[in-house]
């Protein structure tokens, strides 16, 4: 057989691929690695796979050839089964033969970039743990490369000098650290690094000796060098974190009064942390029912802390915030575990600072001098299992600023320093807050003054029968704003939720739904996320694929609407963007499924009952059914609906039927 087997066009993809075998069977290893080489990305998938299985196989001969081979293909092949086969291989060949791989840990690490870059693009799930994983072997591999330069450097002077080899290199070392220290504080981490090797390095008593003293590494948990770290990191880390999809839906900020610890404050800004913002150990906690703006004071504190403190500014501790949603979930009952908060703390600022060194040990000092401010969002949302396990009061716990947000009233994971709840629009308060909100957004001019004051008016009556969450005060702008709210809609929190999900259809163009099919879908999937908990969680996506009615239309939520979005370190759940948006989604699906049949809301109830959810936590989704339902028929409840045994009876349909007296007006 040819060293080189051409690749006649005439032939069938059934050759080709005898071609290939062949070659791995009877050519010497080098031989056939490049015989097979161009069947690699062809046109035909199964010609193209084979090849593929066969340089797998002839990496147990040739590891560092094959498995470069192997690299190369799986960042260019558009087939994610060639590509994950490879990455696999890949790993395991490297793992057996790192010190063969030592000279391309570059090379690894421009592939794990690109098939990094690739599975964000694609979503996929399996292929990003690959490539972090080859991210990881990478980086080890570039560590192993740095120490055997210091070897090569210590080996002469140790074998030369003598016993003052030691003394030399002690001398020299502490000289450059202390420099270091003193005018650039932000390099010691990287002395620090530079230290270790030297530790790690077979020239045993250099190593030691250095290692005994550890320097560098000991001024990298000083003040100075973690306040260099973070002001130089805090601009940059910022602009990316202002780039997360829930910052960014709440760039407009209009402040609200504020309830503190029991007390309305009309006009509480972040200053009122007072010299809890100078305190290493800060813990907030910010409750409220769903679309209140919880999320939004959390960030309002982040933002301000995370600004560096100026000469006129009061005292405070610049701290970097890291937002922590339902992709805790991944992690579950171990996020209590220093090791795995550190692990996923770190990851989100690799995130945001690709190029910036540190190691987990610095990342666990920034959490424990309180230079980290964590967020926790969305708490009462997240799984029992994780609800359960995470105690920020726990000795082992290793972040010292904490924020929670939370619906749940009762929350006592945590004991705070301060207890914050957004208070709600009252009917008074609206118009003020349509305009300020409708000019920091910059839409105040696609709305005149006359549609301005009727819209207030209408939103005012709104308030006046039940004060109005900011949420729902700022999806009623937005439609405004877009032309969406007509002068005939009878105003209800439904209307106004279920017409921004139209809005959001209508202006994204042909997106191939129309209104029924966008609400079924929309609906179905909420409903999914709802209904175990009886508040929205984070949905698998097998589990949302199905309940949208297919991935091409949950696509088209997800991209084109962005009504939800991925969660997880690997992004494999969604959640929805909004979550009481999620909430009339899923009471629209109750009402469509039960319309006014008492019986069929009666087995509802009984079914949610059995959940045994407090109605104090699955409030704003009992609510949204009450209102939901009132939108519908003009009937304030389906709790009222009565049949042969009168109406329902239960811990939830009894907080349905006394949630249809109004409030009273703040």
């Amino acid at each position: 057989m040819a060293a080189s087997p051409v690749r006649a066009d005439n032939t069938s993809p059934e050759v080709r691929l005898g071609l290939v075998f062949d070659a791995a069977e009877n050519l010497p290893p080098d031989e056939a690695l490049a015989a097979i080489e161009p069947f690699l990305g062809g046109p035909e998938l199964i010609v193209s796979l084979g090849a593929t299985v066969a340089i797998v196989q002839l990496s147990d001969q040739i590891p560092v050839d094959a498995g470069l081979k192997l690299l190369a293909h799986s960042v260019v092949t558009e087939n994610d089964i060639e590509a994950l086969e490879s990455v696999r291989k890949v790993l395991r060949l490297v793992a057996e033969n790192a010190d063969a791989f030592l000279p391309h840990a570059g090379v690894l690490q421009d592939a794990s970039r690109q098939l990094l870059d690739r599975a964000e693009a694609t979503e996929n799930g399996e292929l990003r743990s690959l490539a972090l994983g080859l991210e990881a072997r990478a980086e080890n591999l570039s560590r192993l490369q740095l120490r055997d330069q210091i070897e090569s450097v210590l080996a002469p002077l140790a074998e030369y000098g003598g016993y003052l080899t030691p003394i030399i290199v002690l001398m020299v070392w502490y000289s450059v650290v202390g420099l270091t220290f003193l005018m650039r504080p932000i390099l010691v981490p990287r002395l620090g690094q530079l230290e270790s090797f030297v530790v790690e390095s077979r020239i045993p008593v250099v190593g030691s000796l250095v290692g005994l003293l550890a320097l560098a590494r000991r001024l990298t948990l000083h003040p100075r060098v973690i306040d260099a770290w973070i002001q130089r990191h805090a601009p940059k880390y910022m602009a990316s974190f202002n780039n997360q999809a829930a910052v960014a839906e709440r760039s407009v900020v209009i402040p609200l009064p504020i309830e503190v610890d029991g007390t309305v404050n009309s006009a509480w800004q972040t200053d009122h942390l007072g010299s809890l913002s100078q305190q290493v150990r800060l813990r907030i906690v910010v409750m409220g029912e769903g679309g209140s703006g919880k999320t939004h004071v959390a960030l309002r504190i982040a933002h301000a802390l995370a600004d560096k403190p100026t000469a006129k500014s009061r005292s405070y501790m610049q701290r970097i915030p890291v937002l922590i949603g339902r992709e805790i979930e991944a992690i579950g009952k171990d996020i209590n575990s220093p090791e795995m908060l550190v692990a996923l703390v770190a990851a989100k600022l690799s995130e945001a600072l690709p190029d910036v060194y540190f190691t987990p040990n610095f990342v666990r000092v920034l959490l424990a001098s309180g230079r980290l401010l964590i967020i926790f969002d969305g708490f009462s949302e997240y799984a029992a299992t994780v609800r359960t396990a995470l105690q920020p009061d726990s000795p082992e716990f290793a972040a010292q600023a904490v924020i929670i947000t939370t619906r749940d009233t009762n929350f006592a994971a945590m004991l705070p320093h301060v207890k914050l709840s957004p208070a709600r629009i009252s009917g008074s308060a609206v118009p003020s807050f349509l305009n300020a909100y409708l000019n920091e957004a910059g839409l105040r001019g696609a709305v005149s003054d006359h549609d301005l004051l009727r819209a207030s008016y209408r939103l005012s009556g709104l308030g006046q029968r039940r004060s109005v969450t900011p949420l729902l005060a700022r999806l009623f702008a937005l439609q405004l704003a877009n032309g969406e709210m007509d002068e005939t809609d009878r105003l209800s929190s439904a209307e106004i939720m279920l017409s921004y999900v139209k809005g959001l259809n209508d202006s994204a163009g042909d997106t191939g739904l129309d209104t029924r099919a966008l609400f079924g879908a929309a609906s179905s999937l909420a409903y999914e996320a709802v209904s175990s908990t009886l508040q929205p969680s984070a949905l698998p996506w097998e589990k949302a694929v199905e309940a949208a009615g297919g991935e091409d239309t949950l696509l088209i939520l997800k991209e084109r609407l962005t009504l939800i979005q991925s969660v997880g370190l690997t992004e494999d759940r969604l959640i929805f963007v909004f979550d009481p948006v999620a909430e009339y989604l899923a009471a629209h699906a109750l009402y469509e499924n039960n319309g006014t049949d008492a019986l069929a809301w009666r087995g509802t109830f009984e079914t949610m009952e059995r959940l045994a959810v407090d109605p104090q936590v699955s409030e704003g989704f009992l609510r949204a059914i009450n209102e939901v339902f009132d939108y519908h028929t003009g009937h304030p409840s389906p709790a009222l609906l009565q049949n042969e045994e009168g109406p329902p009876g239960g811990e939830i349909a009894t907080w349905l039927r006394a949630a249809t007296q109004p409030l009273e007006d703040n």
